[in-house]
């Protein structure tokens, strides 16, 4: 089935409405039978019999809110530009700027999410609970009793591992210096941060030989900002001047650190109808 921008993002918007409400069964059946959840990415992915346990760690008994800055779809995909407002059971609030990348799928005559991707840094929130003394240590502490509780040793150590592999300030680095050399034309500069044969998908939909791509945009004046690394994938706003803008995922190659694969969700552009 082919969904328009309005119901795709109508779709996606009955998450953080039903998260809000605390209502765990409706945001369970929101989901696909193969769904998976990667929250962050880098962290264990949540395949769909675990999300119930992820609800009870995560989301039970904290108040969340979601700021949306953008919406961009392509296909059956949407991307909000989002800040997450959590008051957790602590009395501590974060705000925690995220792209967040949904699939929608049809299960049984009704549109369900098959993958949702959110790309925040575990690190610096971890990093900034910490430094917000006694409250943010007892919640984390909290946090992890809660996680150990629900999910087990081996659901602490699953989510553990976004603080340990991935990208991390690489990425957002690599995004400046692309969008610089792209700028400069300065092709084999860019086209060095990138594996061999990489195809781009400019925008989502359109792909192009990264070569080709980087010919076909050299000297164009290109600005990333607001790039956030989680696990080996990197998200940024992006703005090519005098054409388009919107948000870049940027997914690396663990054994080189360079861009695997590159796609531009650009705004202003033909949707699905």
């Amino acid at each position: 089935m082919i969904w328009s921008r309005e119901q795709l993002i109508e779709i996606v918007g009955r998450s953080p409405a039903l998260v809000a409400a605390q209502d765990r069964a409706g945001w369970l059946a929101l989901f696909a039978r193969d769904a998976v959840l990667e929250d962050p990415v880098g962290a264990a992915p949540v395949p769909r019999d675990m999300l119930g346990r992820f609800f009870d760690t995560f989301i039970a008994g904290n108040a969340i809110t979601f700021a949306v800055r953008e919406d961009l779809t392509a296909g059956s995909e949407v991307v909000r530009d989002v800040v997450i407002h959590t008051r957790l059971a602590t009395g501590l609030e974060i705000a925690v700027p995220a792209y967040l990348l949904y699939e929608v799928v049809e299960e049984d005559g009704a549109p369900r999410l098959r993958r949702m991707r959110a790309v925040w840094d575990l690190r610096r929130r971890s990093a900034g609970a910490l430094a917000a003394g006694w409250r943010g240590l007892v919640t984390l502490s909290a946090v992890s009793v809660q996680m150990l509780k629900v999910q087990g040793p081996s659901g602490v150590l699953g989510y553990s591992r976004g603080l340990v592999s991935g990208i991390f300030g690489r990425g957002p680095a690599a995004a400046e210096r692309l969008a610089a050399a792209i700028s400069a034309g300065e092709v084999e500069a860019a086209a060095a941060l990138f594996e061999p044969e990489v195809w781009v998908e400019f925008p989502v939909g359109v792909r192009l030989p990264v070569r080709d791509w980087l010919v076909l945009l050299a000297g164009a004046r290109v600005r990333v900002e607001a790039a956030t690394a989680a696990g080996w994938l990197t998200a940024a706003r992006f703005d090519v001047a005098g054409g388009a803008g919107g948000v870049v995922f940027l997914e690396f190659a663990p054994a080189s650190g360079k861009i695997a694969a590159a796609r531009f969700f650009a705004r202003d552009v033909p949707q699905s109808r």
